[in-house]
């Protein structure tokens, strides 16, 4: 029988051979935002709802609007054209909230942004934390979703809240307080292994 060995690689985002993400992304944010479109001047919130485009974004937008008066936000609200519509026609004149269908630059808008708001999913959180990108997980399933939470915020590579006007205030800190954002991303840093990949194919050829 041949030896088995385990390697605790993390999880591999971006692919092998990739450079390592820099404090803002892959991207450079001011050429992500350019290439978007996005504002260079204004703090970004992204808020991922997940290819489905689930969960209650009205309250958190509204929220988050309220406490972060020159933030401009981008939701992304994938499959769910109902939500884009109604975010549209809701939010479209305020100049301030961008509604977006699903996406292929995924990546892109994380380079761009200065605060991430998600959904708790192991591939997503990593993914951000990868790109060292300020992150307020939202609405956890019960189950591996609540742990994912509890790990991130443990280690200090997230924050949280219960409610939508308590996820507002930690995004709303995060792009206020530069200190605390920028010690956020350390953790990430620290914690996440950015060549996870790399490390696999390198176990590969022994």
């Amino acid at each position: 029988m041949l030896p088995v060995t385990m390697i605790a690689s993390g999880l591999s985002c971006g692919g092998a051979s990739s450079p390592p993400a820099s404090s803002v992304g892959d991207f450079p944010r001011s050429a992500a935002r350019g290439e978007l479109g996005l504002s260079q001047d204004r703090p970004i919130a992204l808020i991922m709802t997940g290819r489905m485009g689930f969960g209650d974004a009205l309250p958190l937008l509204d929220a988050l609007l309220l406490r972060s008066t020159d933030a401009y936000i981008v939701v992304m609200c994938g499959n769910n054209e109902k939500l884009r519509k109604t975010l549209t026609e809701r939010y479209g004149a305020s100049g301030r909230v961008k509604p977006i269908s699903y996406t292929n630059q995924v990546s892109l808008y994380l380079d761009a942004a200065d605060v991430l708001l998600s959904k708790p999913g192991g591939l997503s959180s990593t993914e951000a934390a990868v790109k060292e990108i300020p992150l307020v997980h939202m609405n956890p399933l019960p189950g591996w979703e609540e742990e994912n939470v509890r790990f991130f915020a443990a280690l200090g590579m997230s924050l949280s809240g219960k409610t939508a006007e308590e996820m507002a205030d930690a995004a709303a800190s995060l792009l206020s307080d530069r200190a605390a954002a920028q010690q956020m991303m350390r953790r990430q840093g620290e914690e996440i292994n950015k060549r996870a990949a790399d490390d696999v194919l390198d176990a590969m050829s022994l």
